[in-house]
């Protein structure tokens, strides 16, 4: 027969060998598991590209740039001269000698602000027809790939002065799947009245005035008479006297 020690120890080995085989089991089962597992991030799919107009329209907008517009404009214009005004964009040597060139002296660059232009720009200015007429002169472009440099040119005609004339400038960027990129710049200019100006309205309204002017005497005339009326008819006044006695003939005083 064992003895009590030596079968003590005999469980302790056979518990060790139960709990190493148990751990075994349980790291091969993780093992396999983890071996089973889809490596879902190797197999899935990037982000799929943006797809439709707007995507399309936001690809050919990135292709603009941002550039500065600047008026080319007199301080002021005069009713019935032409004068020019132009519109540039971008900066450089070759643009600012045909400003120089085209702009008469005296004129003066005036920011409109920056806006995103591409290589292809259309540009149309516009008043109120009551105002101004417009006449398209000079379109310049001396761009090279991104370096922007733009130009155009209007005769405008005022026809009546004024403290503000309005012109505000369209702007077209077309982009390369037909669309269009829209801008809309505005300016102001005060217009002097001449004396010649001044003539023809006067002139050209005398009739008018002709009208109003005798309008203004009738009435004036009316309360003249009616003032001198209240006058004689008052008490003491010029209507409220006897009438004056007649002497008699002097054969009548000799009989």
């Amino acid at each position: 027969m064992t003895s009590r020690p030596a079968r003590r120890w005999h469980d302790v080995r056979v518990q060790r060998r139960a709990g190493f085989f148990f751990l075994a089991a349980v790291a091969l089962v993780v093992l396999a598991g983890c071996a089973a597992k889809p490596d879902n991030t190797a197999a899935s799919p990037g982000p799929a590209p943006a797809t439709g107009p707007f995507a399309e329209f936001d690809r050919n907008a990135r292709n603009l740039v941002t550039r500065e517009a600047n008026w080319q404009a007199p301080q002021s214009l005069t009713v019935g001269r032409t004068e020019r005004i132009g519109l540039s964009i971008g900066d450089g040597p070759s643009l600012n000698n045909k400003i120089k060139t085209l702009m008469q002296e005296g004129s003066q660059s005036t920011s409109a602000g920056s806006l995103q232009v591409g290589s292809v720009v259309r540009a149309t200015l516009r008043a109120s027809s009551a105002d101004a007429e417009i006449t398209p002169s000079e379109a310049v472009n001396v761009s090279t790939g991104s370096d922007i440099q733009m130009l155009w040119t209007w005769f405008v005609h005022p026809k009546r002065p004024t403290d503000r004339l309005q012109l505000t400038a369209f702007l077209e960027v077309p982009l390369e799947n037909g669309h269009i990129v829209s801008h809309e710049l505005g300016f102001s200019l005060p217009v002097k009245r001449t004396l010649l100006y001044t003539l023809e309205e006067v002139a050209t309204h005398w009739g008018t005035w002709s009208a109003v002017a005798a309008t203004l005497a009738s009435v004036i005339g009316w309360f003249i008479r009616r003032r001198r009326r209240r006058r004689r008819a008052a008490p003491g006044g010029p209507d409220d006297q006897p009438p004056p006695v007649e002497p008699a003939p002097a054969q009548q005083l000799a009989a």
